[in-house]
C-alpha cells in the first residue's frame, strides 16, 4: 500500500502513456495520483492537459487552477489556462493566461492556443521560445527556459529540456556540461 504523497508512475511517465494514445488511463492514473496527496506541479499540469485533450474543460480548468495556486509563475500552466479558456469561450480569461505567460517569459509575444504553432522573433530578431503543438502537446524546449527552470528549483524539468535538446544536437558540449552539473546538484540535494 502507498503512503500519502506516493504515486506508482512519475508525472513524465503519466504523460508518456497519455502520448502512447491511452489518454482515459494516463489521466486516471494522474488523478489518481493527486487524490494520494501528491504535489507536483507537473502533474496537475499533465493532468489538465489530458483532461482538455479528452475535451473535459471542467477537469481541466480544476486542475490548471491546482497548478496555478501552487506555481504562480508557471508559464506552461498559464498558456494551457489561456486555451482552456477559449475553449470555453471566455476570452478574457483566455487573454488573461496570455498576458500573464508573456508577463513571466517577455520574448513570448503570441501563443496560438488554436495549435497552429505560433512563433514570434523578438526584438535583438533572436528566435523566441517556440510553442509546438503536435495535436494538443505545449513544449518549450530552449536553453532560456531550462534555464529559467533551474533558476526556480524545478531541476528535473530543466533536466528533461536539456535532454531532449542533446536528442536533436548530440554532440553539443554546453548541453552534456549542463546535463552533468544539474545531475551532481541532484545527486546532492538526496
Amino acid at each position: 500500500m502507498r503512503s500519502e504523497g506516493e504515486s506508482i508512475y512519475s508525472a513524465y511517465e503519466i504523460d508518456e502513456i497519455g502520448k502512447r494514445g491511452r489518454i482515459q488511463d494516463a489521466l486516471s492514473l494522474a488523478l489518481e495520483s493527486i487524490r494520494n496527496g501528491v504535489s507536483d506541479s507537473d502533474l496537475f499540469l499533465i493532468g489538465a492537459d489530458l483532461a482538455y485533450r479528452l475535451g473535459d474543460l471542467d477537469k481541466a480548468s480544476q486542475l490548471i487552477n491546482g497548478l496555478l495556486a501552487r506555481d504562480p509563475d508557471h508559464i506552461n500552466g498559464w498558456i494551457l489556462f489561456g486555451r482552456i479558456h477559449l475553449a470555453k469561450g471566455d476570452l478574457v480569461r483566455s487573454d488573461h493566461g496570455r498576458l500573464m505567460a508573456e508577463s513571466i517569459f517577455p520574448s513570448i509575444r503570441s501563443v496560438d492556443y488554436e495549435g497552429n504553432g505560433s512563433r514570434q522573433e523578438s526584438a535583438e530578431n533572436e528566435p523566441t521560445a517556440e510553442l509546438r503543438s503536435s495535436g494538443e502537446e505545449i513544449s518549450f524546449d530552449t536553453m532560456t527556459f531550462a534555464e529559467i527552470c533551474t533558476r526556480q528549483g524545478y531541476y528535473n524539468k530543466a533536466l528533461k529540456i536539456y535532454h531532449d535538446l542533446l536528442k536533436k544536437k548530440p554532440h553539443d558540449p554546453e548541453l552534456k556540461r549542463r546535463i552533468e552539473d544539474l545531475t551532481k546538484r541532484l545527486n546532492n540535494n538526496d
